[in-house]
């Protein structure tokens, strides 16, 4: 499925749950040595959640992009927007979903931050797909997914399903924090398959997380359904 909406010479783009551009399905690749190559990525990810910290904003970041900021105003700057889109993103989707639920989706920080570290580990990979819970080893396994990447996340969140999002080109490194997230939350609205679980009334739980490529001048986007497999809330 893929969506294209243009704007001010950015291009806007959906992906579903088992799409892919640039990468070939780990499907092609003996499961050892897949889950081998990402044996670093998993271990990182989930360092780096679990020395997250709050910034004034509620935003949980990794201690490499707070020390990024202490030398670099501009990273400061892009950190508190992205923070500020985020949760705008999060406002937008609950202003649809009154249409349909009278519960509201209720903002993780968590699950904001898994979703913005998603969209990094696309950027690391150099393709844009979603991750191996919707194909290849861990096709109809999302906690299991969850659970090798994000272990100390998964003793306390119960992960379902994701939406993915892209928009580059143009003057995309420039798009304030408003039109950031009135770009994804309307793409994803206006797919049926990625509208379906933000109008699920029984999801109660969600996160909005963006990162910016500067390389390729691409914002790539997730939004992250779940739920809270414990009490125990750690942030």
């Amino acid at each position: 499925m893929r969506s294209i909406v243009g704007i001010m010479m950015l291009t806007s783009i959906l992906f579903a749950d088992d799409h892919t551009l640039s990468k070939q399905s780990d499907t092609s690749k003996p499961r050892a040595t897949a889950l081998s190559q990402g044996q670093t990525l998993m271990e990182d990810f989930n360092r780096e959640y679990e020395s997250a910290r709050k910034d004034k904003g509620g935003c949980l970041w990794r201690e490499e992009d707070w020390k990024k900021a202490e030398g670099d105003s501009e990273y400061g700057k892009l950190m508190d927007r992205i923070c500020e889109a985020e949760n705008i993103a999060m406002d937008l989707a609950n202003k649809d979903r009154k249409r349909f639920c009278k519960n509201p989706l209720i903002l993780d920080q968590r699950l904001a931050y898994v979703s913005r570290l998603n969209s990094l580990r696309v950027i690391k990979e150099g393709g844009v797909r979603h991750p191996n819970p919707h194909n290849g080893w861990y096709a109809g396994q999302p906690q299991k997914w969850f659970q090798d990447f994000f272990p100390a996340a998964a003793k306390v969140i119960k992960f379902e399903r994701e939406n993915m999002w892209g928009m580059g080109g143009g003057d995309a490194q420039k798009i304030n924090a408003g039109t950031l997230a009135n770009q994804a939350t309307t793409s994803w609205i206006h797919s049926p398959g990625h509208h379906a679980p933000m109008i699920d009334c029984n999801n109660r739980y969600a996160g909005v997380g963006f990162m910016y490529d500067p390389k390729r001048n691409e914002w790539l986007g997730f939004m992250s359904f779940g739920e809270l497999a414990t009490s125990k809330i750690p942030f």
